[in-house]
C-alpha cells in the first residue's frame, strides 16, 4: 500500500511561509484525493509527489542554481510550486515551463501558484506536451517528468537538443509504473546515450539522470 494513504499530512518547510503553507494545503488536498481513489484502484495512480520527493526537487534546483526549468505534468500544481519556489529563491529571474492538458487541473494549478506567490515565475503550456514543449528555450538546466510514463522518452527526445551540459532530468513513478517507461529507463541508463543515471526508491520511484558533456 502506498505510504501516502496515511491520514497525517506533514507540515512542509522549504522556502518562505507563503510557499510552505500552500504546499501543506495542496498536499492535504492531494492526500484526500488519493484516499478517495484508493478504494477504487488500490496501488494504482498516485496523484501528487510526496513531501520528501518535493523537497528533493527543491534541493536539486537550488543546489544547481537552475533558472531554466521544465516540468511535464502540472496537475494540482504541487511539484510546480516546489520548482517555482526554488527558481525564485535562486534569483536571476528564473522560469518554470510546465505542461498540462486538462482544463480543470490548469485552473487548480494556476490557483496554487497564485496562492504560493510564485505564479510570475511559471509559464503554463496548455495543451499536448508533445507539441507545446517545442516552444521552450534552449539552456534547460532541470527537467521533471511526472506525467504519462509512456511519453517520457518522447518528451526527452524533444528536450534533449535544448538541455544545458550537466543538466538534470528527474523522472517520477518509474518503479511503480516501470513497464510503461522501460524504453526511457534503458535510454538514460546507457552511458552511450549521454546520461549518467541513478534510481531512488522514494515514493513510487525516482530516476535522476545527468546530461553528460
Amino acid at each position: 500500500m502506498s505510504n501516502r494513504m496515511s491520514t497525517e499530512v506533514p507540515e512542509i518547510w522549504v522556502s518562505d511561509e507563503r510557499v510552505n503553507s500552500t504546499l501543506t494545503t495542496i498536499n492535504a488536498r492531494a492526500a484526500e484525493h488519493d484516499r478517495a481513489l484508493f478504494d477504487q484502484v488500490r496501488d494504482s495512480l498516485a496523484v501528487a509527489v510526496p513531501p520528501e520527493a518535493g523537497t528533493l526537487m527543491y534541493q536539486l534546483v537550488r543546489a544547481t542554481g537552475a533558472t531554466n526549468v521544465v516540468e511535464l505534468g502540472m496537475s494540482l500544481g504541487l511539484s510546480t510550486v516546489y520548482l517555482a519556489a526554488a527558481v525564485r529563491d535562486n534569483g536571476d529571474g528564473g522560469r518554470v515551463y510546465t505542461t498540462e492538458i486538462d482544463e480543470e487541473k490548469i485552473k487548480q494549478g494556476r490557483a496554487s501558484l497564485e496562492q504560493a506567490g510564485v505564479a510570475e515565475h511559471v509559464e503554463v503550456l496548455e495543451g499536448d506536451a508533445l507539441k507545446t514543449l517545442e516552444s521552450v528555450p534552449d539552456g534547460i538546466q532541470f527537467v521533471l517528468l511526472d506525467g504519462w510514463n509512456e511519453s517520457y522518452l518522447q518528451v526527452l527526445n524533444i528536450l534533449q537538443p535544448k538541455l544545458a551540459p550537466s543538466s538534470l532530468v528527474l523522472a517520477d513513478d518509474v518503479n511503480l509504473f516501470g513497464e510503461g517507461c522501460q524504453d526511457y529507463l534503458e535510454h538514460v541508463r546507457n552511458p552511450a546515450n549521454g546520461y549518467l543515471s541513478v534510481n531512488f526508491p522514494m515514493g513510487e520511484g525516482l530516476e535522476l539522470s545527468m546530461r553528460l558533456g
